[in-house]
């Protein structure tokens, strides 16, 4: 088996996700660019030599990945885990995220017309899928059930998130409703026929790479900017934040978004805009003065009834 071959299997021993397995394999080569490059071979290269290497990636995020990358190469595959042990990990900065306000939403909504697309995009944000999630989803993966309070059906999705980590999501009625109208209305015979929900043209699920484009043009169109992130992934980002804004309790955002660590969740927090911020307070404000004028009354009746 070549390097690579070997690389690969550990990849799969570990039963990473496909994406993160392409996202690995791909910083694999180009370690093996860097490496012929210099004239050496990754198993005589110098620690010193790969520290060198890090430090010019100079996306944040990228360079934790190609970290995670030589620290399985080096481990697992060439057995001189010494090379990368003393290599500190590189300090993660977390930035404020931005969302879509519930009018640009909406905007965005009505704005693509496909109703695969707009079917794709709802459910993304009625459960806080990733890209990835949203767009390998099969119709196996929803669980009905009967609620005894609503004395109705109501549908769970099994989700294979992030870390190959499954977890069991609740999708609001009116999605479902979306959902009923796209596969009855909008599907043919022959994709009916797929396992997946959202089947693709050329491959069995729907590509992220489309719905990326979706968002992309219908935030130009509506010219629509949010720090760089024009991605599928603001669907959930503002899914979280909305639920937020409207007083869920953090625990339950954490639980929805499957955030391992709640300071993960909080982050949602530090992009809350003035104008939603001003909204929160202001109906704050009016059920304190609700409750304070209600406790007002109550008191004079229990001092009229004392006088009488």
């Amino acid at each position: 088996m070549t390097l690579r071959e070997q690389y690969l299997a550990i990849l799969q021993i570990r039963e990473l996700m496909p994406n993160t397995i392409e996202t690995y394999m791909s910083l694999f080569d180009s370690f093996m660019r860097h490496c012929e490059s210099i004239n050496t071979k990754p198993e005589n290269v110098l620690p010193e030599q790969i520290i060198f290497y890090l430090s010019q990636i100079k996306s944040e995020s990228t360079r934790m990945q190609a970290k995670g990358t030589l620290t399985n190469l080096y481990t697992f595959v060439l057995h001189q885990a010494f090379k990368t042990m003393g290599i500190p990990n590189p300090k993660r900065h977390y930035h404020a995220v931005d969302y879509l306000s519930l009018t640009e939403l909406n905007s965005i909504f009505n704005q693509v017309k496909n109703t695969k697309q707009i079917t794709i995009l709802k459910l993304q944000y009625a459960c806080a899928l990733r890209g990835s999630e949203v767009c390998n989803i099969k119709k196996k993966d929803f669980i009905k059930k009967f609620d005894i309070h609503s004395k109705w059906h109501i549908y769970d999705l099994r989700i294979c998130g992030k870390g190959g980590h499954t977890d069991i999501i609740p999708v609001p009625q009116e999605t479902i409703a979306e959902i009923r109208n796209y596969y009855l209305n909008y599907l043919s015979e022959k994709e009916r026929q797929s396992e997946y929900l959202f089947p693709g043209q050329f491959k069995d699920g729907y590509s992220i790479g489309t719905v990326q484009k979706i968002i992309r043009k219908a935030m130009y169109n509506l010219g629509i900017s949010k720090e760089g992130n024009h991605s599928s992934h603001l669907m959930r980002i503002s899914r979280g934040t909305h639920l937020l804004l409207a007083g869920v309790d953090i625990s339950f955002v954490q639980k929805l978004l499957r955030h391992k660590n709640i300071k993960t969740t909080q982050r949602y927090y530090n992009g809350v805009k003035t104008d939603d911020l001003r909204v929160v307070f202001s109906g704050a404000d009016t059920f304190l003065k609700e409750s304070l004028s209600t406790e007002l009354n109550l008191l004079n009746q229990q001092k009229q009834i004392k006088a009488a």
